[in-house]
């Protein structure tokens, strides 16, 4: 239904002419009747018991009355009545069906007793009223059990492949704490560090990464790198060479380096290689040829003046031959 402004106002003069309605006490309470609850109870009340709803009014929040409303007598006797199973169960007899303790599996209680632990149970569990909403919700479960079940196993797919992303995640860190006592808690510092060398991208030691604190150490960039750590194996082609193996001493390269006594030199640029002289052009021959002899070498068939000239032609860019 569309709404469009009249004559007489717009839409703001409408609202201001809203004025506030008090609630009365009775708004959000039902009168419960609890004079004969049955199963052979005493009366919980002799006067009717107000059941309150989700909303209530002010006026009805200032007469609700807090905890069980209900008579001692009452109280005592439904406790011995939704206690009975579990104490027949502790002594040996046989189960009998009573009325429900709401809550109790999440709880993890079996029996009612008044002025315990876990007054939320118990008063729940004690208080007509309260029992009336717990049996109310109880029913709309029941009604819709199918519905909310479906709806719960498909929660409960999503918790078993997180549980088992767990399982391998703990069998992933047990295997790297066996690898880590057989074979790297056995190495000495500097090994270990070289042979995790590879991780130090992605281990933290503080804030920074252990690549980050090397790389703000005196130990030179590289010396972590493949090449160096294969040069640098005890058992290598190098190493048994000069027989570090058997001297079987722990190595001290980083640990000086970090000293400051040890410090790689830098690596020396290339020499660029000179471009080499072309043969023609002035100065290939030596002072003593005149032209005069060039032209009568160049003239000597097969003579070695013509094919050098020859090959320095063929040498030469286009623009030098067209010249």
């Amino acid at each position: 239904m569309a709404v469009h402004d009249g004559a007489a106002g717009d839409f703001e003069s409408l609202v201001r002419q809203l004025r506030p309605w008090p609630a009365p006490a009775s708004l959000g309470v039902r009168d419960m009747d609890v004079t004969a609850p049955g199963l052979d109870l005493p009366p919980a009340s002799p006067q009717p018991l107000q059941m309150e709803g989700a909303l209530l009014s002010t006026l009805a929040r200032e007469h609700r009355v807090e905890g069980v409303a209900a008579t001692p007598a009452f109280v005592g006797a439904l406790g011995a009545l939704v206690n009975a199973p579990a104490n027949l169960l502790e002594n040996g007899g046989d189960p009998v069906v009573a009325p429900p303790l709401y809550g109790r599996w999440y709880a993890a209680q079996d029996r009612m007793t008044p002025g315990a632990a876990l007054p939320w149970f118990n008063d729940m569990n004690a208080d007509p009223r309260f029992r009336g909403a717990c049996g109310l919700g109880t029913t709309v479960i029941q009604a819709e059990q199918q519905a909310l079940m479906a709806s719960a196993w498909e929660q409960v797919d999503g918790i078993l492949a997180l549980q088992e992303k767990y399982r391998q995640a703990q069998l992933a860190r047990e295997l790297a704490e066996r690898v880590r006592q057989r074979y790297v808690a056995t190495l000495d510092v500097e090994t270990a560090l070289l042979v995790t060398a590879p991780l130090h991208t992605r281990v933290r030691t503080s804030p920074s990464t252990v690549s980050a604190v090397l790389g703000r150490s005196p130990v030179a960039t590289g010396a972590g790198e493949a090449q160096l750590r294969r040069l640098r194996r005890p058992l290598g082609p190098l190493g048994r060479r000069q027989g570090r193996a058997r001297r079987g001493a722990a190595p001290t390269l980083l640990a000086r380096m970090n000293r400051g006594s040890s410090t790689p030199r830098r690596a020396q640029q290339r020499r660029r290689r000179s471009a080499p002289r072309r043969v023609s052009g002035t100065g290939a021959a030596p002072g003593w040829l005149t032209p005069s002899m060039m032209e009568l070498l160049r003239a000597l068939p097969g003579s070695w003046s013509s094919s050098r000239s020859r090959c320095s032609c063929s040498r030469s860019s286009p623009s030098e031959r067209s010249l």
